[in-house]
């Protein structure tokens, strides 16, 4: 899994994995998918994929940001404790 170099830091974690699935719901995308290294085909392959909230289109961007941002944090959470 790609969140495996935290040493054991799951805050640091769940904060870059939060940002980027906020960011990723801002964008509009429908899913995200984490990905891990297959050495038996030598390539990334989905680990896993989680359906993403559609994004707030009213309102100011900062409130925009934050509605991504609070949708995406227990993804996140979620998604690094499993």
């Amino acid at each position: 899994m790609e969140y495996e170099n935290y040493n054991n830091n799951l805050h640091g974690a769940v904060e870059d994995l939060t940002r980027r699935i906020a960011n990723a719901i801002m964008r509009g995308d429908k899913h995200y998918p984490l990905y891990e290294y297959d050495e038996a085909t030598d390539a990334m392959v989905v680990w896993k994929s989680v359906d993403l909230p559609s994004p707030q289109r009213a309102g100011t961007m900062s409130q925009q940001v934050t509605y991504a941002t609070l949708k995406a944090r227990p993804i996140a959470s979620a998604l690094l404790k499993s």
